[in-house]
């Protein structure tokens, strides 16, 4: 897994003991253990860690990754693209309740972000703007999802 090493929360964590998050990792894989052909949709998916524990599992046949933050994004596609995992889709957006433009935030030696809206005109030119999205606009079209894993 690709990690950002000056993150003080998730990546130093990962480093130090190999997991993130043990308790909710260990109902998750539970969870998993139990479903064939799992389809898996991570909303905040951060750098990774739980969709690619997900698509490593030979139960679950898709994953669906959402994630805006540019730079965990970069880390979550190279982490797919090493562990050559395919049952992975991965979008850009911020969940939202309705299509909207939204301002990320996030703390610094932290690689998890919020989100403020509206975005406006008077919004600064070094904030990071991404789109929003309705989840049932966006996998409406989906046959059916198992496992919604949320951390927004």
């Amino acid at each position: 897994m690709w990690l950002d090493l000056n993150d003080k929360l998730i990546s130093e964590a990962i480093v130090a003991t190999g997991t993130w998050e043990p308790h909710v990792t260990s109902v998750f894989k539970k969870e998993l253990h139990k479903k064939t052909d799992a389809v898996l949709l991570d909303v905040g998916a951060n750098m990774g860690w739980f969709t690619l524990m997900a698509a490593a599992l030979p139960q679950c046949a898709k994953v669906i990754a959402l994630e805006p933050n540019w730079g965990n994004l970069q880390l979550l596609y190279r982490s797919l693209i090493r562990n050559g995992f395919d049952n992975v889709t991965v979008y850009p957006y911020a969940a939202t309740d309705a299509r909207s433009l939204v301002q990320l935030t996030s703390s610094s030696g932290d690689t998890g972000t919020g989100f403020t809206s509206p975005v406006n005109s008077k919004t600064s030119l070094d904030i990071t703007i991404v789109q929003g999205v309705k989840l049932d606009d966006l996998l409406g079209d989906e046959p059916r999802i198992d496992i919604i894993k949320m951390d927004i």
